[in-house]
């Protein structure tokens, strides 16, 4: 399992991960992009941490200066390697087999499980007026 930090493709916005493995299929926090695809050796740029064994995922397009950057441990001692050990992993794990089975309509895309319990729109909360007690 990996600690991972991984700037979306879609929105740029970094997601960090704990304990990621390689049967989790990884979304951005901010546009929901799918995060770990086949070509991701093709857009991103790799670097682990000797000091931590953080990975770090930036996009080859994203300034990223080994020596000046810093893994959250603090150590500057970011080495680049390749991401191919992901991808291969992930797709042994069944990552990318993609279904055209619908969403559960119980579900919402934000909510990992139906609510019980609840008899008034949970969306109401959000509509109303703070002001409107």
């Amino acid at each position: 399992m990996l600690d991972i930090l991984i700037e979306c493709r879609g929105c740029q916005i970094e997601n960090m991960f704990g304990e990621y493995s390689p049967d989790k299929v990884l979304v951005c926090n901010q546009c929901r992009e799918r995060l770990i695809e086949p070509d991701l050796d093709e857009v991103y740029s790799r670097y682990d941490c000797k000091s931590c064994d953080f990975v770090i995922l930036v996009l080859k397009k994203t300034t990223f200066k080994v020596g000046e950057a810093k893994c959250r441990c603090g150590s500057d001692e970011l080495v680049k390697t390749n991401c191919t050990e992901i991808v291969e992993n992930a797709q042994k794990a069944g990552a990318f087999d993609l279904t055209d089975e619908a969403p559960p309509s119980e579900g919402d895309w934000y909510r990992s499980e139906p609510i019980q319990g609840q008899d008034h729109d949970y969306n109401d909360m959000f509509d109303r007026d703070m002001g409107d007690g």
